[in-house]
């Protein structure tokens, strides 16, 4: 059994404004050293094979900085399979190659590799991180949407079963202006209550509501939910149902923000460090 479908562990990735003190740590940058290992852990309490960081289970190895320091994690894979790592909630503004999607954002760490991972926390905060290969984008490379760099974004994700799905956007933290039951057809005329525009909630994962139901158990409207973000930062981000089997089966699309910037930059503003593993993949 392949261990990336233990990929989405919980795991804390910490930003504190105190004084710390650091294993290997330099004033502004912190430095970790991690080998991807197969580990025997029981998180639920059943003993399972799962992905480990240096022989240990994964949520022992927490990454804790003052806010403003710069992270580096060298990554050595270690596994019988390839692998990468996402780092939950950073915008990666500038960075996009750091954010951990194989196939997408990186070519992906093959057994026996190591790649390294380098750049600054927008936000101080508890967060996550956790691979993010193989699993999470069966299907989701058909899905892709061009957007237009600097534009505000309007996103209307429609629920059409009786359960609820938490979405994540890569690299955006966008505001929650709406949420609901409706017809599609009064949803597509925008036949909704107001948005709230006055101090809406910035969200990093957002419920998008179940649909209501008859007596039978089947839907009378659609559950719905509206975001919006500024489309600021150029990359290829994933939007994704952060319920893995989910994203296994498609529910997962592609962002392509500011391709002509990307178009202009090309391969040469990514980071050597990552671009080294993807030899013999071009």
């Amino acid at each position: 059994m392949g261990y990336s479908r233990f990929s989405a562990i919980l795991l804390t990735f910490l930003m504190t404004q105190v004084s710390l003190h650091f294993g290997s740590a330099g004033a502004d940058v912190v430095v970790y050293d991690w080998r991807l290992t197969p580990v025997w852990a029981a998180f639920d309490g059943v003993f399972v094979d799962t992905l480990g960081v240096n022989d240990k289970p994964g949520n022992e190895a927490v990454i804790d900085i003052e806010f403003g320091q710069e992270i580096e994690v060298r990554v050595t894979n270690e596994l019988s399979e390839a692998t990468c790592l996402h780092w939950h909630g950073m915008k990666q503004l500038g960075t996009q190659e750091m954010d951990g999607v194989s196939g997408f954002t990186q070519c992906f760490i093959e057994p026996n590799n190591t790649a390294v991972y380098r750049f600054t926390p927008d936000k101080s905060g508890t967060f996550w991180w956790h691979s993010h290969h193989k699993a999470q984008y069966a299907y989701a490379t058909a899905n892709a949407r061009a957007i237009e760099y600097g534009k505000h974004i309007e996103v209307v994700i429609v629920n059409d079963m009786n359960e609820q799905h938490p979405f994540h956007l890569h690299s955006h933290i966008p505001w929650v202006i709406g949420s609901g039951q409706a017809s599609i057809e009064d949803i597509q005329t925008n036949n909704l209550p107001p948005s709230k525009l006055e101090g809406p909630m910035l969200r990093d994962v957002y419920t998008v509501p179940p649909c209501n139901t008859d007596d039978t158990n089947s839907c009378l409207n659609v559950g719905y939910l509206i975001l919006r973000f500024t489309a600021d930062n150029p990359g290829v981000w994933m939007m994704h149902c952060h319920i893995d089997w989910h994203m296994n089966i498609g529910m997962a699309m592609v962002f392509v923000e500011g391709e002509d910037v990307l178009q202009q930059g090309g391969p040469g503003v990514f980071s050597t460090s990552l671009l080294s593993v993807c030899k013999g993949k071009e």
